[in-house]
């Protein structure tokens, strides 16, 4: 085989190469950790539509939320984590470590993919 040959050869390999390592791109996996602050703003004002928003343009595959509520008066009694999960389509697994007389706050996992195995290890101090 001459030089001319084996060059092309060795580039066509390499961009193979390259190909197989650039449509593996988007197999990562994307991680997303935030804390919501129970969906208050800088504003002061609770929008959680403001929070999907933020978490849409990551593209997350998975997130992990903190202080989030459920059933607290200052979130309007709702279950934060169910409505992240419903307005971004994803599913959600809760891990509230502070219960509270009127609800609970903690930690809620987000999930493109349905979470088959669930543990909660309260860390608070």
């Amino acid at each position: 085989m001459d030089s001319a040959k084996m060059e092309v050869q060795s580039a066509t390999e390499q961009n193979r190469s390259e190909e197989t390592v650039l449509s593996s791109i988007d197999r990562f996996l994307t991680v997303m950790t935030y804390n919501i602050h129970h969906g208050r703003g800088r504003d002061g004002r609770v929008d959680l539509k403001r929070i999907c928003t933020v978490i849409q343009e990551g593209k997350p595959d998975l997130v992990a939320l903190q202080e989030v509520d459920l059933g607290m008066t200052r979130s309007e009694r709702l279950d934060q984590g169910r409505e992240l999960a419903d307005l971004l389509e994803m599913n959600h697994v809760a891990g509230h470590n502070w219960y509270l007389g009127e609800g609970a706050y903690g930690n809620v996992f987000l999930s493109r993919w349905p979470v088959t195995i669930v543990g909660n290890l309260d860390l608070s101090v």
